[in-house]
């Protein structure tokens, strides 16, 4: 083994000079064969990091060689799905409609409790059936183009396959509404119609299209002038609620979207607001608020860390200081939430306050991983080419690595006990992008020696077995999880390979006779199915197997995913999650089986 004096490793560390430990952005190809940009924080960009780090260190497999990869995942739209016969009556529009309220919960807040009445109350009898794709309507004469996009995210949300035949036509026929004008009167409604079309777009899979439509609205929100209060302080307080409102979910959304792949926002910031408010919008107002703020933050890690190819550390830790202030600041109510027990329906108001926390939560934890994955990069990436690290290269960057792992790891289990308790929807647009960023990290962590690496491992195979449930309905959480297995399998199989390397003690008169080379033939790997011959038992909990007194890595057991929902037992050490979710989780039900979430 080689040894690496520590002013070597420093020599490596992303603050000081940009190298070969460096994500880059990358270019890939889309359906279209058009290529598109991803920016060096991307989840994507970090995946392709480890996948050249494997192939040159370790050795290629399947994990680095995935040709689906390298292409942009774009899932076809359907244009001409038949709607069903019977139209919607008034319960089930409201059902859905509170499926879109609870499902974007947090992120988007385009509407009080007051407009979605009204905007149900004027629905046309005439317009009951559900629309033919050739249908349009006018979204300025009347609100039906957003009942129509709620509507259909509702039923994408929901999951449940009855339901999914709705979701496309009442889409196309609002997707049809918003252009009839080709955008040539910019209105409200009409960038509250774009916002729309984007969150359903990302349920979808279709980032890129989900994007420009955000582009639209945040255009439209500039021209508006809705970041501006005091230009509109003199309209009555719903439209004074409707513009701050529409401007805060456009920007929320905007930043939320664009860091994820590594791009820059358009939306501007609001000027302070407050003076020009009578109290509090809405119950969930306060939720969006708290989200505007965090993601204005992770947007300034994401720009320094594209214009500087990396974070310096003074800037690392000066972004960790504002994220602390932030969640100090935080309002008692969003640091606690109690849920129903099994014996309950949660309301709606209930299931809102959940998932819009947990969104909170995430994007917290997901602005701690941008600040601090390149430190544990440059912690890792010495284990992996088999050297040893004398010292402590750097207390700083040992404790900014520290908090990267730390903080994939509070949101996977934060993500994993909503889950027992039924709290996630079937289709989860933007969590499932979060889980496979904290995925990587957990996978990557544990190549290196971590205190809590039984914990890391669990929460790695929590990770899969989440995205494993919504891919049920989500071809992107498909391509995570199968990506995610292909990269339990690599550790699997370097840590077989490591301990193989490692001499044994033994008497000097006592031979060793038979030996076993389990190959990587010896398995099938994949989303589809990953099987052994002696699968851990599903009341293991996540225990850990071992090789010569080892930990190692158990793969994502995909029957046992998708058919058992056999989840692991409850952590019980999180900190952040018992500010959100109440002690009485460990009373609710597991999923049964065949359970889409809800």
């Amino acid at each position: 083994m080689q040894v690496v004096p520590p002013r070597d490793v420093l020599s490596q560390s992303p603050h000081s000079t940009p190298g070969d430990l460096s994500t880059r952005s990358i270019m890939l190809r889309t359906s279209q064969d058009e290529r598109v940009f991803l920016g060096s924080t991307a989840a994507i960009s970090f995946l392709e990091f480890l996948q050249q780090t494997w192939r040159t260190y370790v050795e290629p497999n399947s994990f680095t060689e995935n040709p689906g990869t390298k292409r942009m995942l774009e899932a076809d739209m359907p244009r001409s799905l038949a709607p069903p016969k019977e139209g919607l009556d008034d319960s089930q529009k409201r059902r859905l409609v509170g499926s879109y309220l609870h499902a974007s919960s947090g992120i988007l807040d385009l509407f009080t409790e007051n407009d979605v009445e009204r905007i149900l109350a004027c629905s046309n009898p005439q317009l009951q059936c559900p629309p033919s794709p050739e249908d349009t309507v006018d979204p300025e004469v009347n609100q039906h183009v957003l009942l129509d996009l709620m509507i259909a995210i509702g039923a994408q949300a929901d999951a449940a396959q009855h339901e999914l035949c709705l979701a496309v036509p009442y889409f196309t026929r609002a997707q049809r509404a918003a252009f009839a004008g080709m955008l040539q009167a910019p209105t409200v409604d009409l960038a509250r119609a774009f916002v729309l079309m984007a969150f359903y777009m990302l349920g979808a899979c279709n980032r890129n299209a989900a994007l420009m439509y955000i582009g639209v609205a945040s255009n439209m929100s500039m021209i508006l002038g809705l970041h501006l209060p005091e230009k509109y302080q003199h309209l009555p307080i719903e439209k004074r609620e409707a513009r701050l409102q529409t401007c805060k979910s456009i920007r929320v959304l905007d930043l939320i979207c664009n860091t994820i792949l590594g791009r820059p926002g358009n939306t501007p910031i609001i000027c302070d607001e407050r003076e020009f408010l009578d109290g509090e919008i809405c119950p969930n107002y306060a939720t969006l608020c708290a989200t505007y703020e965090v993601v204005s933050v992770l947007q300034s890690v994401v720009n320094k860390t594209t214009e500087n190819q990396g974070i310096h550390i003074d800037d690392a830790e000066e972004f960790i200081q504002q994220l602390q202030r932030w969640s100090g600041n935080l309002p008692a109510h969003l640091r606690q939430q109690s849920l129903a027990s099994h014996l309950e329906l949660p309301t709606l108001a209930t299931s809102r306050a959940i998932i819009g926390k947990i969104h909170l939560a995430c994007i917290y934890y997901y602005a701690v991983i941008q600040v601090t994955r390149q430190f544990l990069v440059s912690q890792i990436i010495p284990h992996i080419r088999g050297q040893m690290v004398l010292d402590s290269v750097n207390e700083r960057e040992t404790e900014l690595a520290t908090m990267c792992t730390e903080a994939a790891l509070l949101m996977i289990q934060m993500c994993e006990d909503a889950a027992q308790a039924n709290s996630l929807l079937g289709n989860m647009c933007i969590l499932k992008a979060w889980l496979f960023s904290s995925g990587l990290v957990l996978g990557f962590s544990l190549l290196g020696p971590h205190k809590q690496r039984s914990s890391i491992r669990h929460a790695f195979q929590s990770a899969g077995r989440l995205l494993a449930g919504f891919g049920q309905t989500s071809p992107q959480a498909r391509q995570y999880h199968c990506i995610l297995n292909e990269f339990a399998d690599a550790i699997d199989a370097h840590e077989r390979q490591r301990q193989s390397n490692q001499p044994h003690r033994r008497s000097s008169r006592v031979e060793k006779i038979l030996s076993f080379d389990v190959g990587s033939s010896s398995r099938e790997s994949g989303w589809v199915e990953t099987q052994r011959m002696f699968p851990s038992s599903p009341q293991s909990g996540g225990t850990d197997a071992t090789v010569d007194g080892q930990s190692q890595v158990e793969p994502f057991l995909m029957d046992d995913l998708t058919r058992q929902w056999d989840w692991g037992p409850g952590t019980g050490d999180n900190e952040i999650l018992r500010m959100f979710l109440d002690p009485c989780l460990d009373n609710l039900m597991s999923y049964p089986e065949g359970h889409n979430f809800g």
